[in-house]
């Protein structure tokens, strides 16, 4: 593969700033990879448990813990989750709630430009630039652009001590499981980028450490409540790198070039398919539907 990675350069951070997620990947991955999903847990599972010889309807597994959602539909809990983080991207998605699926757009680095989506549009269909006044905005408007969240992907590394299944039932212990976590909640966005952008201008190598994920309860004006991740990073215990995290690294970049490739593929169909109004006046300025000759002019 063009872009597999033999080693690392601890001396060229510029080359690995790149990969890791200050600036585009240059090549294709081809392998197609399937990637455990990481994330929160917002409500609590509840099971029949035997009480005094009485079955009763109990909390088997709290909400706020953090789920791995795995292949073959297979789901294991924990409280506590360390976190070694190789690669951080962006991107933006958007529930349709009529047709039960995601739109989301193609991976970056930052949010900063139009990304194209799986919808054939840009952005999830999100307006572009700053909106000055916030009250002239439509209803229509305010409602899509709350849909689509900007979402941090961060792709690492798993440890799962003490985990639990479904069922309450002892899952045991996960190590070093790849995984996929969508960070899409506002503050929690906020928080894990601030760590990429502090490791980076430490000029630390991300892999090499473990940031420990927790959640927290908050309260809304609904009387529910929801949970966001907190991140709190450890500096003082360095890993060294091995052939084991070049590889894995190489499979991350792998999986986001496939992402953005795809999307990239349905984006270019959809388009092929559905031509916009300009497309077709653009089309009839070259083409008499009459038959009559044209006579174009071109300036010299």
């Amino acid at each position: 593969m063009a872009n597999e990675i033999k080693t690392l350069d601890n001396d060229n951070y510029d080359a690995m700033a790149v990969l890791m997620g200050m600036d585009s990947p240059t090549a294709s991955g081809t392998k197609r990879s399937m990637l455990t999903r990481l994330a929160i847990q917002h409500e609590s599972i509840m099971g029949k448990v035997e009480v005094k010889g009485k079955m009763k309807n109990m909390e088997i597994v709290p909400a706020g813990v953090y789920r791995l959602d795995m292949d073959g539909d297979v789901k294991v809990y924990g409280e506590v989750v360390q976190f070694r983080p190789f690669i951080q991207k962006q991107m933006v998605q958007r529930y349709l709630s009529d047709d039960n699926r995601f739109v989301k757009t193609m991976m970056h680095n930052n949010l900063k430009g139009d990304l194209k989506d799986n919808n054939g549009g840009v952005n999830c269909g999100r307006p572009s630039g700053y909106i000055k006044d916030w009250n002239s905005v439509s209803t229509e408007v305010k409602t899509l652009i709350r849909e689509c969240k900007r979402t941090n992907v961060w792709l690492g590394t798993v440890t799962l001590a003490d985990a639990v299944f479904a069922d309450g039932t002892d899952a045991g212990e996960y190590v070093e499981v790849p995984v996929a976590y969508e960070i899409k909640n506002n503050q929690a966005f906020k928080d894990s980028e601030a760590i990429f952008k502090d490791m980076f201008k430490r000029k630390l190598t991300p892999l090499q450490y473990i940031v420990t994920l927790t959640s927290e309860e908050v309260p809304l004006n609904n009387g529910k409540v929801f949970f966001q991740g907190k991140f709190a990073p450890n500096y003082k215990d360095v890993t060294d790198i091995t052939d084991a995290h070049i590889q894995t690294l190489n499979d991350f970049n792998d999986w986001v070039v496939q992402h953005n490739e795809w999307i990239s593929r349905v984006w270019s169909e959809k388009n092929l398919l559905t031509p916009t109004a300009d497309d077709e006046a653009l089309a009839a300025d070259f083409y008499d539907v009459d038959g009559d000759d044209v006579e174009v002019t071109v300036d010299a």
